[in-house]
């Protein structure tokens, strides 16, 4: 696998895949959205740290958003995440809609918990990262349920 995007594509089912870079900068995440084929609301797009962007992307991948169901293996998950990170600087800043690293306590339960969550689709639920660098943009976003 050297092509994150590509294993995006092939392992990860959803019924609407945002899932691309792009050599170029923008000033505000909303602005990276709407090129990404996300909706422009602007409160969608929250600051997060890249650690926590990681844990996100995790979840995001690995389960789907509205039944927690495992689509991608934690390996897949791993390799995955750490080529889209290879590509993105340390200065980059990373935005999500929702709090998708925290879940239910209820048993073995994987659906997060989409605390905070802003539609940024017209799926029935969607969650995802935008990655904004001085040279370069990425999105990897989710909308699962029509």
């Amino acid at each position: 696998m050297t092509d994150p995007f590509t294993a995006i594509e092939d392992l990860r089912p959803a019924v609407e895949t945002y899932s691309a870079f792009l050599p170029r900068s923008y000033a505000r995440p909303v602005d990276a959205a709407v090129d990404f084929g996300l909706r422009p609301n602007e409160r969608a797009f929250s600051a997060i740290e890249r650690d926590r962007a990681r844990s996100i992307l995790r979840y995001l991948l690995r389960y789907d958003l509205a039944y927690g169901c495992e689509l991608m293996t934690e390996e897949q998950c791993g390799q995955t995440i750490d080529l889209l990170m290879q590509l993105l600087p340390d200065d980059t800043t990373f935005y999500t809609n929702a709090d998708w690293d925290c879940r239910s306590t209820i048993g073995e339960n994987h659906v997060a918990s989409g605390t905070n969550w802003v539609p940024a689709t017209d799926c029935t639920i969607d969650g995802g990262i935008i990655a904004l660098a001085k040279n370069c943009s990425a999105c990897v976003w989710f909308g699962d349920e029509d």
